[in-house]
């Protein structure tokens, strides 16, 4: 419904509420966050069961290789320690019975070490041949026995994702819902028509229940969606715009102004 306005306004129309638009965006507002909040809560974990099977993937993929470098570095260290500790042993002059007893002591020491190294390293190379996925310190127990303590390790520092964190998908779902519902909140601020369009509907019924969509002209004042109520005087209908009183004169005052009148003969 138009209506006749000042120079100063550009349109006038009418509207009013809509329930069957009100209730539906609520419905399709409701909808749509409980499927994003479900979607979030049946993913959660997932990233983090997803970061646990990649790293156990990867530390399966590089054991053997691992494992390997290191039982050959470890019979690299313990064979040149051996081999020093011979050196020592043979570059030594011994000139009584006792230090050659001594010498042999500690000669039979380095043998004994640089042949337990080439064990650990040959069990190593056998276990990585059958398949067999164990730790360095397995390894080292099942040669020299359960007398074995193995070095302090380090611990991991792998950094991994929460445990409740949900998928990539689900958190990208909540956040386009979020952004939408607070850019259609917007939209309604920013831009009156837009308002009326989506919450309202046109009518052709002037009452105190209706809003009134006024646009003016450039640089007239900015669009405004006017309660239409009821005047303080009078029976008529009135909208407040810009601090100025709109009066509606419609059709129906005409009739009853001209009925109010006294006829002439």
């Amino acid at each position: 419904m138009h209506l006749q306005h000042p120079r100063s306004i550009d349109s006038v129309r009418i509207y009013a509420p809509s329930p069957a638009k009100r209730y539906g965006l609520i419905a399709l507002a409701a909808v749509a966050y409980a499927a994003s909040l479900t979607a979030c809560y049946r993913t959660a974990g997932v990233p983090y069961a997803k970061a646990l099977e990649e790293g156990k993937a990867l530390d399966d993929k590089d054991h053997a290789r691992l494992a390997q470098k290191a039982a050959q570095h470890s019979a690299k260290l313990q064979r040149q320690k051996a081999q020093k500790l011979v050196e020592q042993l043979v570059d030594q002059q011994v000139d009584d019975a006792e230090n050659k007893t001594k010498a042999n002591s500690e000669r039979k020491k380095a043998e004994e070490a640089l042949a337990r190294a080439a064990k650990l390293a040959e069990h190593t190379m056998a276990s990585i041949k059958r398949g067999e996925n164990k730790t360095d310190e397995e390894l080292a127990i099942e040669v020299f026995g359960e007398d074995y303590v193995p070095e302090p390790e380090k611990e991991d520092d792998r950094s991994l994702p929460s445990k409740r964190l949900p998928s990539a998908a689900a958190c990208l779902f909540l956040f386009l819902v979020l952004t939408f519902h607070a850019l259609y909140h917007l939209m309604c601020r920013w831009v009156v028509p837009f308002k009326a369009a989506t919450r309202f509907r046109e009518t052709d019924q002037m009452s105190n229940r209706a809003y009134a969509l006024i646009l003016p002209k450039k640089h007239k004042g900015r669009p405004a969606l006017c309660p239409v109520r009821s005047a303080r005087v009078g029976a008529g209908l009135v909208v407040d715009y810009q601090r100025q009183l709109y009066e509606y004169w419609g059709p129906e005052a005409d009739e009853e102004e001209a009925a109010a009148s006294p006829t002439t003969s």
